[in-house]
């Protein structure tokens, strides 16, 4: 990277993706925003392989649920004016909203902000606020999507959402001044994914990824590509990832700018298990919920409880178990039940009697 020539050019964060083994992706920046593969620092079977990159190494994704990077952000990593950029490499399209970068998450709707494929299966960036996303222009598939390297990069400056394509802006920007919101259930940052009442994971390669609190100029952007774009790729490397896209969300969400016929992606049901059946009335009870999606955890997803006078919402942990103290004081039936999913595949009922 060259020498920070002010605040604007000092990332949030900064993952170079070079350790090339290993569960952490170590952050450059010094802010301490590093990320684990998948949810555990153990070794998974889903997690992304590590291979040469564009500068250095990178991560190369297959499109498995539960593959991705997982970042617990700082605050540096929700300002209101930024700039997020990566290098990204596939042989045709990864198929429509397929997350490079998301930040944060609501059901199977968005991110605070998100780097992904869009609604054509190209290239776009996005930011929202509490009801709306704003997009800037996208990149057709062909534009980005050819089996080489690529640098893409989204910014807001408070005024225009912009998209950079290797260094060049594309389009002029999307008017908006929304405030952007982090406030949401989901809180992680997560590279190779969206993980919020539904996966929406990337399949190609990643590499050169960072966050900057600032919307960089379309010259600081210019200068940043050149600098990696003028030395040589790794003498070892691998062809690109290749082959038909992966389906859209689940029917049941959409994501920013999806119809609601979208192809449902082939992912298992959530299953919902509870700790009781029954619940005293008057009695303080702790109520353990469990996620799951096929036999895995199904970390980071909102769990929402309601009967009469019952209105609870938490968020699973790593282990997809959600815990809540309950004391119920009217007979009812508590619907337990997951956000973004039908509930006949993430349902359960809870009788206070």
């Amino acid at each position: 990277m060259p020498p920070a020539a002010g605040r604007a050019q000092t990332p949030a964060a900064l993952w170079h993706l070079d350790e090339g083994s290993g569960q952490l992706v170590a952050d450059a920046s010094g802010n301490g925003n590093a990320g684990v593969l998948g949810m555990a620092t153990a070794v998974e079977p889903q997690d992304p392989l590590w291979i040469p990159g564009r500068l250095g190494g990178a991560l190369r994704f297959d499109g498995t649920l539960d593959q991705y990077v997982l970042v617990h952000p700082g605050p540096e990593l929700r300002p209101q004016r930024l700039t997020v950029r990566a290098w990204v490499r596939r042989e045709g399209t990864p198929g429509r909203w397929r997350y490079i970068v998301s930040m944060g998450g609501t059901a199977c709707d968005r991110s605070a902000y998100g780097l992904y494929s869009g609604d054509a299966g190209g290239l776009a960036f996005y930011v929202s606020d509490d009801t709306r996303y704003v997009l800037s222009p996208a990149v057709p598939p062909a534009g980005v999507w050819d089996g080489q390297w690529h640098e893409v990069a989204g910014s807001f400056d408070g005024a225009r959402v912009r998209l950079y394509l290797d260094g060049a802006e594309v389009g002029s920007g999307t008017p908006t001044s929304l405030q952007v919101f982090y406030a949401l259930p989901v809180q992680s940052l997560y590279l190779g994914s969206y993980r919020a009442g539904c996966d929406l994971p990337f399949t190609g390669d990643i590499d050169e990824v960072g966050v900057w609190g600032a919307a960089l100029t379309p010259a600081q952007i210019a200068d940043q590509h050149q600098v990696v774009a003028s030395q040589p790729p790794p003498a070892a490397t691998l062809p690109p990832v290749s082959g038909p896209p992966v389906s859209g969300p689940p029917a049941s969400g959409n994501g920013p700018s999806s119809p609601t016929s979208g192809a449902p992606t082939l992912v298992p049901c959530l299953k919902v298990a509870v700790s009781a059946a029954t619940v005293r009335l008057g009695r303080r009870v702790m109520l353990t919920v469990v996620v799951r999606r096929g036999a895995r955890p199904a970390a980071h997803v909102r769990v929402r409880l309601r009967g009469l006078g019952i209105r609870i919402a938490r968020v699973t942990d790593r282990t997809g178990r959600v815990r809540v103290a309950l004391r119920v004081v009217r007979r009812t039936k508590l619907a337990v039940t997951v956000e973004g999913q039908p509930q006949r595949c993430a349902g359960a009922v809870v009788t206070a009697r």
